[in-house]
C-alpha cells in the first residue's frame, strides 16, 4: 500500500509540475502577457482564470497518475518486453487521450485525433527508445563489473 501511495503522490506531483511548466512555456511562446493554464479557449470556458487553473491542476495530476501507475506494467516480469510495451502504450493512450481532450489541447474530431495519435506515438517511441538504450548501457556496465 505504501508503494502505491508513493507512486500516486510522485505521479500527481510530477504531472502538476510538468503541466505548469508546459503552460508557462506556451504562455510565453504565444506572446501572452498573462499566464494561461491551458489554451485561451479552455480558460475562457470557465468563469475566471483561477477556476481554469484549478481544473488544469487537477487534470495535470490525473495525467501524472496515468503515467505513474502505468509504469507498473513494466513490473510484470513474466511478460516479454514487447508485451509490456504494447500494453503500456495502449493503456496510457486510452487513459491519457480523454484527459488531453478535457484539457482542451485539441478539439474532439477525427482529424485532430489522428494528428494527436501520431504525435503521441512519436513521443512514446522517442522516450521508450531513450529508456531502452539507457537500460542497455546500465546492463553492460553491470556485466563489466561482474566480470572483474
Amino acid at each position: 500500500m505504501k508503494r502505491y501511495l508513493k507512486i500516486g503522490f510522485n505521479g500527481a506531483g510530477i504531472g502538476i509540475v510538468v503541466g505548469y511548466l508546459m503552460a508557462l512555456i506556451f504562455s510565453w511562446l504565444f506572446g501572452s502577457s498573462s499566464f494561461y493554464a491551458s489554451r485561451p479557449g479552455f480558460v475562457d470556458s470557465f468563469n475566471n482564470s483561477l477556476t481554469a487553473a484549478t481544473v488544469s491542476t487537477g487534470l495535470w495530476a490525473l495525467i501524472g497518475l496515468v503515467f505513474g501507475f502505468g509504469g507498473l506494467i513494466f513490473d510484470q516480469e513474466q511478460w516479454s518486453i514487447t508485451k509490456q510495451t504494447v500494453i503500456h502504450l495502449l493503456v496510457t493512450y486510452v487513459t491519457f487521450t480523454p484527459l488531453a481532450i478535457l484539457c482542451g489541447w485539441f478539439p474532439l474530431n477525427l482529424g485532430w485525433i489522428g494528428i494527436y495519435t501520431l504525435i503521441f506515438i512519436a513521443v512514446y517511441v522517442a522516450i521508450w527508445s531513450s529508456e531502452f538504450q539507457a537500460t542497455k548501457r546500465e546492463i553492460r556496465r553491470l556485466n563489466r563489473l561482474l566480470k572483474h
